[in-house]
């Protein structure tokens, strides 16, 4: 798989036939719906953050995925809010939604492990449902692996009636003694 950066907004991954094996996509059924397509996109953009420092964690994008003639494929991937984050000077925080105790604990071990080191807090609302919160969007990969991004907007909304607050400002850490994974 090679990736080449183009700008601070685009990147290019031209997938060989081997690489679309490895990671069980087929061009002609690859969809955003799909969990499977989503977690190897997922896997794809925080190999291009270690590799080329591309960091498409932090922006909504566009995905545009193209056959080869070779069986691969090339993904152009384009970063949307770009502008928009540069000119409010602050990174957006990262809200994410997990189905209990365990998937959050979970989280915070891979996101520890790949090294964060912002702050953060951990939520539990009226039901089931717990939440992290995160400054930086450095390592966010590993939250993607066991929860679901939230609204910053509407989890604001929610936070002060339907919520209490389980560990701060250091969540991730406090939280991921407690993975044995």
């Amino acid at each position: 798989m090679e990736m080449i950066q183009i700008g601070s907004d685009k990147l290019k991954v031209m997938m060989s036939e081997k690489d679309m094996r490895d990671y069980e996509l087929d061009c002609d059924e690859m969809d955003y719906n799909d969990l499977h397509t989503r977690h190897a996109l997922r896997e794809i953009l925080c190999e291009a953050k270690r590799v080329c420092g591309f960091d498409a964690s932090c922006d909504r994008m566009f995905v545009q995925i193209f056959p080869s003639r070779s069986g691969g494929c090339e993904i152009f991937v384009t970063l949307l809010d770009v502008a928009v984050n540069a000119d409010k000077g602050a990174v957006p925080k990262k809200v994410f939604e997990f189905d209990g105790m365990g998937s959050l604990i979970r989280a915070c071990g891979a996101v520890s492990a790949l090294g964060y080191d912002g702050e953060s807090q951990a939520y539990a609302s009226d039901g089931n449902a717990v939440f992290l919160i995160l400054d930086e969007c450095s390592a966010v990969c590993g939250a993607y692996e066991f929860g679901e991004k939230y609204p910053a907007d509407a989890f604001e909304v929610g936070r002060g009636e339907h919520m209490s607050l389980i560990a701060s400002p250091d969540a991730v850490h406090i939280l991921a003694q407690f993975d044995v994974r």
